[in-house]
């Protein structure tokens, strides 16, 4: 009996002896949580929209004698680029630099057509006219209706350009009227107006376009059943080749290149207007071209 005893003793020991020694298994854990990553920078600020727009206004002017007779009337019908923010409403006074900015920009490109109206211009214009009619009266001779002004303009809007197309017609005694055609271009991003050989990647543009004019002179004489040498000056193709130096605009199909009486034929010929196509221009227009033009869309 006691050796039974000391039996269970010895064993309830050694199991109390292991169950002290033995560390128990650890309950299954989840993945720790990865180690926390740099902080992302800010987002960058939303570029601000601002926008452009091309209206026209007309500003007339009538100049008469102390009885009623008519020495200068004027009419001019200009173009007024006007800053909006995103939600259309006009911005005239600017809150961020980016809108001091456009601004800027809309103001450099009034003040080339508010030139046209100024006081200065016409009052040049009307002392002209005061002598003129002086000099009738003391002739006895009739006095027409009196000097004419006038300026009419288009104008052709993409998101980074306007491009300007005027006639101005003017009429200050002389056996005829005078029209000249006029052309402005705008670039909206830089501020600035510009020259159309500014469009190409180098020469080509202006080589090609020379060509394609003199050909369509040629077209032209043809259709009029005249030599271009008959039509035109003798030195018509010189005359043509720097035709970036004459009135160049734009619209949506593409370039119009033109000359007014006088400069490439007689006053009788009357202008001569040359039309070439954006899919003619696109092969000589640099990447900035394209994008002024709106045909990198």
């Amino acid at each position: 009996m006691k050796k039974a005893f000391l039996l269970l003793v010895s064993v309830t020991a050694a199991a109390l002896l292991g169950g002290c020694g033995a560390a128990p298994t650890p309950p299954p854990q989840a993945d720790a949580p990865p180690a926390l990553s740099e902080p992302l920078p800010p987002p960058p600020p939303e570029e601000e929209v601002i926008l452009y727009t091309v209206s026209t206004t007309t500003e007339e002017n009538t100049i008469q004698t102390d009885d009623g007779v008519v020495l200068l009337s004027s009419r001019f019908q200009l173009p007024v680029l006007t800053v909006l923010g995103e939600d259309g409403s006009p911005i005239t006074e600017a809150e961020t630099p980016a809108q001091e900015q456009a601004l800027l920009n809309a103001d450099t490109f009034n003040r080339k057509f508010t030139d046209w109206s100024s006081s200065e211009s016409i009052q040049d214009v009307s002392d002209m006219a005061k002598e003129d009619y002086a000099w009738h009266r003391e002739g006895g001779y009739d006095w027409h209706s009196g000097y004419v002004l006038e300026l009419n303009c288009t104008a052709y809007q993409t998101e980074r350009m306007v491009s300007v197309f005027g006639l101005y017609y003017s009429f200050t005694g002389g056996v005829h009227p005078n029209s000249v055609y006029l052309a402005w271009n705008f670039d909206l991003e830089n501020g600035a107006f510009f020259d159309p050989e500014f469009l190409g990647s180098g020469p080509e543009l202006q080589e090609a376009v020379a060509k394609e004019l003199i050909r369509q002179c040629g077209e032209h004489a043809s259709d009029a059943g005249m030599a271009p040498e008959d039509l035109f000056w003798q030195d018509y193709e010189t005359i043509v080749s720097n035709w970036s130096s004459y009135a160049v605009s734009f619209d949506g199909e593409g370039m119009t290149v033109c000359f007014s009486p006088y400069e490439l034929a007689a006053y009788a010929a009357g202008p001569q207007i040359f039309e070439v196509s954006y899919d003619f221009l696109e092969p000589y227009l640099s990447e900035q071209g394209r994008a002024i033009l709106g045909l990198d869309t």
